[in-house]
């Protein structure tokens, strides 16, 4: 299996460290991770990340960003997580709804 290089969004410092140890997995690369959009771009150039994982719903100047990014790299996959009701959505707005540790990391290691 393919290591996935992960990137991360989120603002708030608990849920950035919860997600840390998560996301602990032998096929999982933690590159970094950033509280604000205004650093996405030169981070994703010197981490290049398959996976951005980023908090909450993706409002339109995130989705801008985020288009522009993807467009720039085909494999890149963004992952919107949402604290209410367990929502993880998928740039390109796919939604699931997961319920345990397990549901995001087969999201994140699925080719």
């Amino acid at each position: 299996m393919a290591t996935r290089r992960v990137f991360v969004l989120w603002q708030h410092p608990l849920i950035l460290m919860s997600l840390r140890g998560l996301l602990n997995h032998a096929s999982i690369e933690w590159v970094g991770d950033s509280s604000t959009l205004d650093d996405l771009p030169r981070l994703f150039v010197e981490k290049t990340p398959d996976i951005i994982l980023i908090e909450g719903e993706v409002d339109d100047n995130t989705q801008k960003a985020l288009h522009l990014l993807a467009a720039s790299k085909r494999n890149l996959r963004v992952i919107g997580l949402s604290l209410q009701g367990n929502d993880i959505q998928l740039y390109e707005l796919e939604q699931e709804t997961i319920n345990q540790k397990e549901d995001l990391l087969n999201l994140i290691l699925k080719e």
